[in-house]
């Protein structure tokens, strides 16, 4: 990738519609129990999390995304 392949990145990056949320314990709590349902990595057990406790959608191509869809509403790139 490179750096300045980073570094730009990073500008357009800042253009996008997303919002940073910190991790509450909220969340944390959530996506432990999402953890302990699905075959989910923690990281992304926080993106769902986050994104039913802020009614967002997940962007992602990953399928393990689909053991989810019925909880959380998946944007698939």
């Amino acid at each position: 990738m490179g750096i300045e392949s980073a570094r730009e990145f990073l500008e357009h990056f800042h253009n996008l519609r997303i919002e940073m949320v910190p991790a509450s314990w909220e969340i944390i709590a959530s996506a432990s129990e999402v953890k302990a349902k699905y075959a989910l990595s923690y990281a992304d057990c926080f993106a769902v999390a986050s994104a039913l406790r802020h009614d967002a959608s997940v962007v992602t191509g990953d399928p393990e995304f689909k053991n989810v869809e019925h909880m959380v509403e998946i944007d698939w790139i």
